[in-house]
């Protein structure tokens, strides 16, 4: 978990600078995404705000956060439960805080948390989603215009 923290850290530090939206949000097949870049002091750092419809989930959606040094995700190295929760906070409402699943890739990190009806309708309905991976870092904002739409379209290809 150190080493986790430790990546965070150094990945929050290379967040002086600008933050561009590359994009609206997208869908691909289950998951609806929108990507923001932070340009930081040793380059860029891509944060990607996701929610996957997933089969083998039930459908339930799966809401991450990923947080990766280069446009491509890196090797997977480990997955394991979170000592900590993440939160999301939907137009700054009471924060959602669930048992946080955590993926370590050699260029970064993805947080993720199983949600429910409730979460998705307040982020169809909201304006826009904070996000932070643990306690006591970065909250990551994230604009909610056609997220609705997307998040339709991809829970009408979970089977």
């Amino acid at each position: 978990m150190r080493k986790i923290q430790l990546i965070i850290t150094i990945i929050s530090l290379l967040f002086a600078g600008s933050v561009n939206a590359e994009s609206g949000w997208q869908v691909e097949g289950t998951q609806t995404t929108i990507t923001m870049t932070i340009e930081g002091k040793k380059g860029p750092v891509y944060v990607t705000c996701l929610i996957n419809f997933n089969p083998e989930t039930n459908c339930f959606p799966e809401i991450g956060l990923l947080i990766v040094t280069e446009k491509k995700l890196g090797k997977f190295i480990v997955h394991r439960l979170a000592k900590d929760s993440m939160s999301i906070y939907i137009d700054s409402k009471k924060p959602w805080k669930e048992r946080t699943a955590l993926a370590k890739y050699s260029n970064g990190f993805e947080a993720t948390i199983i949600g429910n009806d409730r979460i998705i309708e307040e982020i169809e309905t909201g304006n826009e989603v904070f996000m932070s991976p643990f306690p006591g870092y970065t909250h990551f904002a994230f604009p909610l215009n056609g997220a609705s739409a997307t998040i339709e379209k991809a829970k009408s290809y979970c089977r």
